[in-house]
């Protein structure tokens, strides 16, 4: 953290924000109409979404700007579950490009994957149903069925292959799972420090949820002109939003561009 004042400091993130996001939109770009395998190109998705979040802070300060040479409404909250967002979408990209993974790694870490994906479709599907006074179909059902039979099957030979036991496997075949060992383990696989991790993620979780860390001080936050709290705030988040960016434009640079990047090939 800095020892400047807070709008310096401010100041300052915004300006080194501007050069990650300006380096890491560039890179994006270089990487259109290039092959990819399937995995570089779920890779670049999850990277087109950091950048997203990236430019809606963008957004959110530079408006600020615009309304007074002093800031005007700096709308903190937003950045802040923004920030969070973004860290989560960086290391999402940093999960699904690990280098070091065999093919069999790679398959069952997609796997486990598409299974949470079908395990939360079916979920909401169910409830958007009864919400309209439906029911999904019988073929849908089966549908789902069959996708998630298939998907378990993939799972419990990869589990086997990587000399995984028995209720390692049933566990990874529940549908609740994202990341293989949790997120903390993709942190940790990434080689981000895991106590700097832990404030900012837990600190935003906070302003995501609207909990109480995000609600109690108001004698801290003005809807008129930033205070000295808001200021700081914005900047912890966009330091911590510019490393996590760097980080992922670093991976982004090294797997994708062409095909040969990706250690195991074309897999869809």
């Amino acid at each position: 953290m800095s020892d400047l004042d807070s709008k310096s400091y401010l100041l300052e993130t915004m300006e080194a924000f501007e050069k990650a996001t300006e380096q890491a939109v560039a890179l994006s770009e270089s990487r259109l109409g290039v092959a990819h395998t399937g995995r570089q190109n779920r890779v670049l998705m999850a990277y087109a979404k950091t950048l997203a979040h990236a430019m809606s802070i963008q957004l959110i300060y530079r408006n600020s700007v615009r309304q007074k040479t002093e800031f005007g409404f700096l709308d903190h909250f937003s950045i802040g579950a923004l920030t969070r967002t973004l860290i989560d979408a960086s290391i999402m990209t940093l999960y699904l490009s690990e280098p070091s993974l065999s093919e069999a790694e790679w398959d069952l870490r997609r796997n486990v994957l598409f299974l949470h994906d079908a395990s939360n479709r079916k979920r909401f599907l169910i409830s958007m149903n009864k919400h309209v006074g439906t029911t999904l179909s019988t073929d849908e059902l089966d549908a789902h069925r069959q996708n998630k039979d298939g998907l378990l099957k993939v799972i419990m030979q990869r589990g086997k292959e990587l000399g995984l036991d028995e209720a390692r496997i049933e566990d990874l075949s529940n549908g609740q799972f994202v990341f293989i060992n949790g997120v903390r383990g993709a942190v940790s696989e990434a080689g981000i420090d895991k106590n700097g991790f832990e404030f900012i993620h837990t600190y935003l979780s906070n302003h995501v949820h609207s909990h109480p860390v995000s609600l109690l001080r108001q004698e801290k936050i003005s809807f008129e002109a930033p205070t000295d709290f808001q200021m700081s705030f914005c900047a912890i988040c966009l330091e911590a939003a510019t490393q996590y960016l760097e980080n992922a434009r670093s991976r982004i640079d090294e797997f994708t561009g062409e095909m040969a990047r990706d250690p195991n090939g074309h897999i869809d």
